[in-house]
């Protein structure tokens, strides 16, 4: 997930951190870890991005999965 948001700042492209969820959900559901997880995970990731305002930005707006 870092990663996918040092790519979306190094580009400009906000795709990969949603992609990034995208494919975060799809490896727990088909494990089926509860789909709150990946909510979970981008709380957590924006709580660590506390001293990096636009990157925790980008994880609030673009790290979210809608359900289907």
């Amino acid at each position: 997930a870092l990663h996918a948001v040092s790519a979306a700042l190094l580009t400009g492209d906000s795709r990969p951190i949603s992609e990034t969820a995208w494919w975060i959900a799809d490896v727990l559901r088909a494990r089926d870890v509860d789909p709150a997880a990946v909510a979970e995970l981008a709380r957590l990731l924006a709580a660590e991005l506390d001293q990096f305002p636009l990157a925790r930005e980008l994880v609030a707006q673009h790290f979210v999965v809608e359900s289907s």
